[in-house]
């Protein structure tokens, strides 16, 4: 098993003393408007069938009184950072800071912004920045990543192979090396001069057929009615066996969405059958390391990251404009009606009336420029769009561990319940047990997981944590935090399928339970995982990762 990173033995015993906390209770009520707002347009609108009914609505007056209920009750003038919540104000007194290298406290309970200067709308708040030469692992799980929070690490790249062989002298993207070392490997592209109104669809072609239209780009300005961007390029699962680009900074290596992918593909072809042969259902279906190549001008919409997951990208060649929204104003992107996102902090010509409170978001966007060798840690949850400033080659990782299991564990129970507020008219005619299983296939069809995938995903990190061979303080006590974890999100499963009447499903979480809460921590035997979808929750695929090709 790989090294997990160390963590301070105090920051520990503070985080296993907390219990987890999704958003504050600002964002909890914003939330609950949002809900209000929308049920009140499906009253309206017989569910948006019949629009006319807004009509009468709007000469009385009740659209105007529906914005005004979502409007914030005092517009925000500054960044109110989760370091102003609980959870960082206790860990802040429970655990010593240690002096940065230029002799400040690293954590005073708020995050210091310095004012924009490189660009983009002259927003005063930006993305703090650490030199990985002085921010260990313990630092940025006090500062960035318990409390939510994101920060630019530079010079975390080190001794990437991609970085000599990917780039030319110059510091642009090396397009003919990747051409002639990966020009047959199929890629993803998405045409972003069409995406006005949010992002465009993507379509397959050969990376070979992809360097041809950049050259054309390059060359002949004007050619080409097309601006496209290369994303979510399976690169590292690709090429695993053949060609090592990076290994994971230390701070992004406890990753429990990528490694148990992994501990699956090990399991199938132990079994023998090809990585990938046996298709799981929904986001679990493959890895999520991608590499990014886009021309400068390319760009994506706004949006937060798969299951609320965290994100992390390292410049290779080129540089980002980066703009992110704390997650506790979401509410203030939606519409009137608290029913549909913006496409963007920028409103279109003729939406600000649609989108009204989108004005007091853009005064709360924090903004950086990632130059390469950067890495930027993005929390979950965090609303934010990024815009290429010259060629630019990029690696991401989406990726989650105990730290933002509450806000995977959100976005399923929420989408759990509009998928079962979607069908209610049919409880009617089902038995309990048929009108579940309906509930959790348009779950897993809407969110990529259902119940049981989540609960599989959920054990195997359970036993990874109880196989972890560290017997100092410190390893049992991380052990602990993860198993704790999840065990909350597993009770709160078993919660909800009780009271929805499904025998099976309780059933199948009660076994669950009772097998994450069996045998000791550190040294538990190791198991391999079996590779075989989610088709019940029964065992979980038990197993350390072996595989370290991509992993430092």
């Amino acid at each position: 098993m790989g090294t997990q990173p160390s963590i301070d033995l105090d920051l520990l015993e503070c985080l296993l003393q907390r219990a987890p906390s999704e958003e504050s209770a600002e964002a909890t009520v914003e939330r609950h408007k949002l809900r209000t707002a929308a049920l009140v347009y499906d009253v309206w609108t017989e569910k948006g069938k019949d629009v006319s009914g807004l009509a009468g609505r709007l000469t009385d007056g009740s659209v105007n009184a529906l914005e005004a209920f979502l409007q914030p009750a005092s517009p925000p003038q500054t960044v109110h950072s989760a370091f102003q919540g609980h959870i960082a104000d206790d860990i802040a007194a429970s655990t010593k800071v240690a002096p940065d290298s230029a002799g400040h406290e690293a954590m005073s309970g708020s995050v210091p912004y310095k004012p924009f200067v490189n660009g983009g709308s002259g927003n005063i708040h930006s993305v703090p920045r650490r030199d990985a030469n002085h921010l260990s692992y313990s630092d940025f799980v006090r500062e960035f990543m318990a409390p939510n929070l994101p920060v630019i690490i530079q010079g975390s790249p080190q001794g990437w192979r991609a970085m000599q062989d990917w780039v030319t002298s110059d510091g642009k993207p090396d397009i003919d090396f990747l051409e002639q070392h990966f020009g047959d490997a199929t890629v993803n592209v998405t045409d972003t001069s069409r995406q006005a109104m949010g992002n465009s669809p993507c379509t397959e072609m050969k990376l070979h057929q992809y360097v041809a239209w950049w050259r054309l780009h390059q060359s002949t300005p004007g050619a080409s009615t097309t601006l496209l961007y290369l994303k979510d390029w399976h690169f590292a699962s690709t090429f695993r066996n053949a060609y090592q680009a990076y290994t994971t900074p230390v701070y992004f290596q406890d990753d429990w969405l990528n490694d148990y992918h992994d501990a699956c593909q090990r399991g199938r072809a132990s079994q023998g059958d090809p990585p990938g042969s046996s298709a799981q259902n929904g986001v679990l279906d493959s890895d999520y390391r991608f590499v990014y190549l886009g021309c400068k001008g390319t760009w994506t919409g706004l949006h937060a990251d798969v299951l609320r997951s965290y994100s992390w990208s390292t410049n290779v060649a080129g540089r980002k404009l980066w703009r992110l929204l704390p997650s506790q104003h979401t509410h203030l992107l939606y519409d009137r009606f608290g029913r549909e996102m913006a496409p963007s902090f920028e409103a279109a010509v003729g939406q600000g009336e649609r989108f009204p409170s989108l004005q007091y978001a853009r005064a709360l966007v924090q903004e950086c420029v990632q130059e390469a060798g950067e890495s930027i840690f993005v929390p979950s949850g965090w609303h934010h769009t990024v815009e290429n400033l010259e060629d630019t080659l990029s690696i991401n990782h989406n990726w989650l561990n105990c730290f933002n299991l509450d806000w995977t564990w959100g976005l399923i129970r929420r989408d759990y319940f509009a998928a079962q507020d979607a069908i209610e008219d049919c409880r009617s005619t089902c038995e309990p047990e048929e009108f579940e299983a309906l509930v959790q296939r348009n779950l897993a069809a809407n969110s990529g997981l259902d119940f049981a995938a989540l609960a599989d995903l959920l054990l195997w990190a359970i036993h990874r944590a109880k196989s972890v061979t560290r017997r100092d303080l410190p390893g049992m006590r991380k052990q602990q935090l993860d198993v704790q974890r999840a065990q909350l999100v597993l009770a709160d499963m078993l919660q909800i399928a009780e009271a929805a009447f499904s025998g099976s499903i309780a059933s199948c979480l009660s076994q669950s339970l009772l097998e994450a809460s069996e045998g000791s921590f550190a040294g538990a035997p190791e198991g391999r995982p079996s590779g075989k979808p989610a088709a019940r929750l029964g065992k979980a695929p038990q197993g350390t990762p072996q595989d370290t090709a991509f992993r430092s």
